[in-house]
């Protein structure tokens, strides 16, 4: 005989959830199991937990985190469930009395929505923190290595390596250095064989033009 008052919220659920990797079997639920995973999601530990936290004194009639007591409460309260066949999912609470209703129905939904949004690619977030601090711990193992290895060329006497992320690669430039020199070397001796030839074409003093390009060769490099 006593009035019953109900509140309730509705809450959209994509029909295409982003996936990470097309290879991810957490995407490759039918949408009926996906909803089904939503609904029991609601009803989380740490979700419900959070929602209490946020709700002020006059909800609550305590403060700080939520008790193991309240949580099991308020989950036994809620009532969670597909809004037929529909891409829609009610969460609702029932009460002798309209007060705080509507107040706890939309802090366990915002909570929710927030889990949800900060879940969206499956723990982004963390798998890219994770990435990015292994590419620094790689980074300083390689400057590590670089640096042991450049003191012991030091203790050496040879030529060291440059270290550091915008060092470039001493093999490389070794390399390069190599390939700049060969290619001036051809060159030289292009342009040598081809004065040899033209000297050698000569009919008369071909000694004569020889001992002159002799004389020039010397004059030119003081080592000769």
């Amino acid at each position: 005989g006593k009035p019953v008052y109900e509140s309730h919220s509705v809450v959209y659920i994509s029909p295409r959830f982003p996936k990470m990797l097309s290879s991810d079997s957490e995407t490759d639920l039918p949408y009926d199991s996906y909803v089904a995973d939503q609904i029991q999601t609601v009803t989380r530990y740490d979700i419900l937990a959070d929602a209490i936290a946020k709700m002020p004194y006059s909800i609550r009639q305590q403060s700080g985190p939520a008790l193991p007591n309240e949580v099991e409460q308020l989950k036994q309260q809620l009532d969670i469930k597909r809004v037929g066949s529909t891409y829609e999912m009610s969460i609702s609470m029932l009460g002798y009395s309209p007060r705080n209703l509507a107040d706890i129905v939309n802090t366990v939904t915002d909570t929710y929505v927030e889990r949800a949004k900060r879940e969206e690619f499956y723990g982004l977030d963390s798998r890219l923190s994770t990435l990015h601090k292994e590419r620094d711990r790689l980074q300083q193992e390689m400057d590590e290595h670089l640096t042991e290895q450049a003191q012991l060329m030091q203790q050496l006497g040879v030529a060291t390596i440059p270290t550091g992320e915008t060092s470039q690669n001493v093999y490389d430039s070794s390399v390069q250095t190599l390939g700049q020199q060969l290619a001036a070397a051809r060159m030289e001796r292009r342009a040598a064989e081809a004065r040899m030839a033209v000297l050698k074409g000569t009919d008369s003093n071909d000694q004569a033009a020889l001992d002159a390009a002799a004389d020039q060769a010397i004059a030119a490099d003081g080592s000769l």
